[in-house]
């Protein structure tokens, strides 16, 4: 199981709003603190905010926001929300589907238990836990010594 880039950056973008609770944070700050492409935290963050997770703030002193407790965003929902990739083989979809096998293989079946097993396991983890022990780290990141 590989995550996209998106899904990567949503996640740290999610720890970064996380360990500033109330704080609106511009998507330039985030980029910069992660040494990534300010446009990718920003599609991330417009993914995160059709998800209800972050909150889009307008205007002067615009930004992002946790728009919930971090206690109850399930890392794994976060996943399956905006994971594009979840889909592991050709036969995960009917309409690209050619495998031959696919009327008697249980490979799909295996599959597709092993990834909603990735999400359950996931999913015992909230981003209050991914932060808990990392709030001091996850708020020097981007800072200059």
């Amino acid at each position: 199981m590989h995550l996209s880039k998106f899904c990567d950056y949503a996640l740290r973008s999610l720890m970064y709003l996380g360990a500033r609770p109330g704080s609106v944070t511009v998507a330039d700050e985030i980029a910069k603190a992660f040494g990534v492409s300010s446009n990718h935290i920003v599609k991330s963050l417009q993914g995160l905010t059709r998800a209800g997770h972050v909150q889009s703030v307008s205007g002067r002193g615009g930004g992002y926001v946790l728009d919930r407790p971090p206690s109850s965003i399930r890392v794994g929902d976060v996943v399956k929300q905006l994971e594009p990739n979840l889909h592991m083989a050709e036969c995960f979809s009917q309409e690209k589907n050619t495998c031959p096998l696919t009327p008697g293989c249980g490979l799909e079946s295996a599959l597709s238990h092993a990834c909603q097993t990735f999400i359950e396991t996931l999913n015992q983890y909230t981003l209050e836990d991914l932060i808990a022990s990392q709030t001091e780290k996850l708020l020097a990141i981007g800072e200059k010594p």
